[in-house]
């Protein structure tokens, strides 16, 4: 069961990589617009709720592993659901400016927090 679980986890990871690239080479222009327009703000804003889901699960969780987890779900909201309602909702692309630089960077940053999670 814990191979077919590892082949699963390939997959998903592999498919998420395929479908970011196409969106990344597809959006390009729009995507430098983003995330000159909101990048540092949503990034701010990523780190500190990493920052704050971290201590706050130090006070309320049992462990480190639990901690590292909490940290992730705070800095990965869900990115994807607001570019959608936003994009759906409202007509203008001001509200998707800020959403999309938001979902772009919380996947960044929680690649590179996985990575420095994984190596302690």
């Amino acid at each position: 069961i814990q191979s077919k679980t590892l082949i699963i986890q390939r997959i998903s990871i592999g498919l998420f990589v395929i479908v970011f690239a196409a969106i990344w080479v597809e959006e390009w222009d729009k995507i430098t617009s983003f995330i000159t327009r909101a990048g540092s703000i949503t990034l701010t804003l990523n780190i500190v709720m990493m920052i704050i889901g971290y201590y706050v699960a130090k006070f309320l969780a049992t462990g480190i592993a639990q901690r590292k987890c909490i940290a992730l779900e705070s800095g990965l909201q869900n990115g994807t659901l607001a570019v959608f309602v936003s994009s759906q909702i409202f007509d203008d692309m001001v509200y998707m400016v800020p959403t999309a630089a938001y979902a772009l960077i919380m996947f960044v940053t929680s690649i590179i927090f996985a990575f420095i999670v994984k190596k302690q």
